[in-house]
This record gives structure tokens, C-alpha cells and sequence, in this order.
């Protein structure tokens, strides 16, 4: 499966309500593409509701991403890295890039 706007979870959307973006996280394919179970996607996709509500719209997303990619560049600790690396691609595969 290639990334882009077809298989990504905004498409052409400038946003995205958060029980279409919890159907999107449950798509067996993720697993494969991220290497996150379903119930991390899940757990993840509680940590975003608390920093952004209940519309996801684009620019958050991006935001979380970078969020995301400076984290994981401060962190020390391998395994936290390994774990940020799987919601980058997560966040990138949910974008379409």
C-alpha cells in the first residue's frame, strides 16, 4: 500500500471528526505500515483528544508530528525513541506523506 491522499486518513478533508479518525486507527493495514498494535493506536489516539478536542483538523496533525520528531531527537532512552518512530509514521501514513 503506497501512502497518499487515497489511504490517508484526512484525504482531502481539512479536518476530521475523531470517531472517523478511531475507525481510521482500526484499519488491520496500520499494523503492518507503523508496527503499532491497534490497541496503541487507540491509546494514542486518547493522548491526541486531550491536546486537540474533538475535530483533528491538518494542522494539528502536522503539528503533532513535529511535536512527535522532537521528542524523539531530545530522547535518550532507546526504547522511547523506538516508540516515537512508530507514531512518526503513524502520523505520516494518517497525513499521506
Amino acid at each position: 500500500m503506497a501512502n497518499g491522499t487515497e489511504n490517508s486518513g484526512l484525504g482531502d478533508n481539512k479536518y476530521i471528526d475523531r470517531d472517523d479518525f478511531r475507525q481510521w486507527l482500526r484499519r488491520p493495514e496500520l499494523s503492518r505500515i507503523t508496527g503499532i498494535p491497534e490497541v496503541e493506536r487507540l491509546k494514542y489516539e486518547e493522548e491526541l483528544r486531550k491536546s486537540y478536542g474533538s475535530y483533528f483538523e491538518r494542522e494539528e496533525a502536522r503539528r503533532a508530528l513535529k511535536d512527535l520528531e522532537m521528542k524523539r531527537l531530545k530522547s535518550l532512552n532507546t526504547d522511547e525513541r523506538k516508540n516515537m518512530e512508530k507514531k512518526i509514521r503513524l502520523m505520516k501514513a494518517f497525513l499521506g506523506v
